[in-house]
């Protein structure tokens, strides 16, 4: 790549930047997620200990996040957790358009290149926000297409490539959808299955060391009762035919919505939700009035299959939403991971079409418009402590005296977090218990009782008022409010 393009991809990463830093000093998303806070106070006062450097089992990167996140703590006191999530961003858009501009042409790599500097509304706040690593994942789609780009016959290729698809998905499980592609290799690329076998060896290996790793290394939960099939305790209810209508629906609700909605407000912009549907058919049609005509097609398959693959995963998992009321980012933070992918796409079949400047002219001033509108809303003043206290406790439930070091040392409100480590434990203790059990509910008040007293004696005000707080109307999981004049 010469000095040229090096310097074009330095210009449109640094505006990015320019853009998501002023958002960030702004707005401070961060306060608003709980899990980032848990995690911040992790890097401030946690230990060296792999349940320390982990957050949840399934999300093998942020170890490296934690650690990072050290390493730059020891030269600020500013939210350490928030500068990691900004390099991230900014190495993700890197690879996102050296990998674009390798495949594509110069037209297709400027407009791409301009979307990111806005890219969509709810992706700007995870610029400065950390938790779930979807939108720091963004980058591994692009990479694949990379390492793809550069396929080999040798067997040192497959073996790295089996080793990259397995890293991946250890860093991050949202990453299962590079299997797809991966199982598609000898059909996309026309390979000898012995090729196939030994990168899926190479796959498989990671996978057991993984396997092995979650079951002998200790990431807390135990309390909560996280099992190695979940996710953040939710599983996947395969068996609901429910759950499957939901492949159909999420192309007119959920993927267009998320590409328009914007943090803080509570309604769709449902004008830009069917523009964006609108301009994403027209770019559908570019590339089927130019079939045979694309450039390194091959790349598009390869961009398709994780696409639909994302879709589907999504879809039927316990993770999909679609509700008429957006409350913040973290809502489709999912989505953070593939709408850099699918915003190519998109580009790439309107540059197919006659006018395209027309076209891709409109997706760019919706990117913008929607942009501008982001820094309008009025921001979140007050901080996810109460959240933070309640993900902590999940954590760390059967080792109390700890958990109360961890709040004690913290720099967050001391009383905010103590309420939500109060409705946290009472969520741990009496979800899916009835009052009409009245022997495992006098079981669970005296293993309450006796949690409270290791933890601390001077705080109960607090964690009563938490464990109150667990019994409201809209507070998930639905406690039994007849249990709660027996607490």
């Amino acid at each position: 790549m010469d000095r040229r393009i090096r310097f074009q991809i330095f210009i449109l990463v640094l505006v990015g930047s320019i853009v998501r830093f002023l958002y960030g000093y702004f707005y401070t998303p961060w306060d608003s997620g709980g899990d980032h806070i848990a995690m911040e106070i992790l890097i401030q006062n946690g230990s060296w200990a792999y349940i320390d450097l982990i957050h949840y089992p399934h999300e093998g990167g942020t170890i490296i996040t934690t650690l990072l996140g050290r390493f730059i703590s020891i030269f600020t006191s500013f939210n350490a957790l928030a500068i990691v999530a900004f390099l991230f961003d900014i190495l993700a858009r890197i690879v996102q358009l050296v990998v674009v501009r390798k495949i594509t042409n110069n037209y297709v790599f400027w407009i791409f290149g301009l979307w990111t500097i806005f890219a969509v509304p709810i992706m700007l706040p995870w610029a400065s926000l950390s938790f779930g690593l979807h939108a720091i994942s963004a980058v591994f789609p692009f990479l694949l297409i990379y390492i793809l780009s550069r396929s080999t016959a040798s067997k040192k290729y497959f073996v790295l490539l089996g080793l990259f698809i397995g890293f991946a998905i250890w860093f991050s499980y949202i990453n299962i959808v590079l299997i797809l592609p991966f199982i598609l290799l000898p059909i996309l690329l026309k390979l000898e299955v012995k090729s196939w076998l030994l990168a899926s060896l190479s796959l498989l290996g990671i996978m057991i060391i993984h396997y092995l790793v979650r079951l002998n290394f200790d990431s807390g939960f135990e309390l909560s009762g996280l099992n190695m099939g979940s996710i953040r305790g939710e599983a996947f209810d395969w068996g609901n035919m429910e759950t499957y209508k939901r492949l159909y629906k999420f192309w007119v609700n959920p993927l267009p919505e998320s590409a328009v909605v914007i943090q803080n407000t509570n309604y769709v912009f449902f004008w830009f939700k069917y523009i964006w549907i609108a301009i994403a058919g027209a770019s559908l049609i570019g590339f089927f009035i130019k079939k045979g005509q694309i450039e390194q097609v091959i790349y598009l398959r390869f961009a398709t299959v994780m696409i639909l693959a994302f879709i589907s995963i999504y879809a039927i998992s316990p993770f999909y939403y679609e509700k008429d009321v957006f409350g913040h980012a973290f809502n489709y933070r999912h989505f953070t991971y593939i709408l850099p992918l699918i915003s190519f796409v998109i580009i790439w079949g309107l540059s197919l079409l006659p006018f395209k400047q027309l076209f891709t002219g409109v997706f760019l001033c919706l990117s913008v418009y929607l942009g501008i509108i982001s820094f309008t809303i009025t921001p979140t003043e007050n901080k996810a402590e109460m959240p933070a206290g309640w993900v902590l406790v999940q954590k760390y439930g059967t080792n109390p005296k700890k958990l109360y070091r961890l709040i004690n040392e913290s720099d967050y409100n001391q009383s905010e977090l103590l309420v939500g480590i109060g409705w946290g434990i009472s969520s741990i203790l009496f979800n899916d218990v009835s009052s009409l059990n009245s022997a495992l509910v006098n079981s669970r008040c005296a293993d309450l009782a006796g949690w409270v007293d290791d933890f601390s004696v001077e705080n109960k005000h607090e964690l009563t008022e938490g464990i109150v707080f667990s019994f409201g109307e809209y507070i998930t999981p639905k406690l039994d409010t007849a249990m709660l004049p027996i607490i």
